[in-house]
């Protein structure tokens, strides 16, 4: 790896993190405003290359099928990795050839 990756995401990934963010347990660690978690979701959309045709769709992830829309997504970009925290995916670790990691295996990886 050369230490620089490309962010990607979809308009329901996107939908889905402004979501997280306004939940109460989230607000009472970050104490960020409507229009701050706004600023955020633009910023994301102004950086990473969103991805609107949903060309994948899968139904890998029985127990919480919201959590296919990132794997459709990884799989749409051809991406090397997925990076999250959640336990659904987490537990794949590779889906069609796509490593699935937390965001410390991912800092690890890209600055080895």
């Amino acid at each position: 790896m050369t230490g620089t990756f490309e962010l990607a995401v979809s308009e329901e990934i996107l939908q889905e993190i402004k979501a997280t963010l306004l939940k109460p347990h989230i607000q009472k660690e970050l104490f960020l405003l409507e229009n701050e978690i706004d600023e955020i979701i633009s910023l994301i959309r102004e950086k990473a290359l969103v991805v609107t045709q949903d060309l994948y769709q899968t139904d890998k992830i029985l127990s919480d099928p919201d959590d296919n829309k990132f794997l459709g997504c990884a799989l749409e970009i051809k991406a090397d990795y997925i990076v999250s925290g959640d336990n659904h995916l987490l537990s794949l670790k590779h889906f069609h050839g796509i490593q699935i990691v937390d965001a410390a295996s991912f800092i690890r990886k890209i600055t080895e």
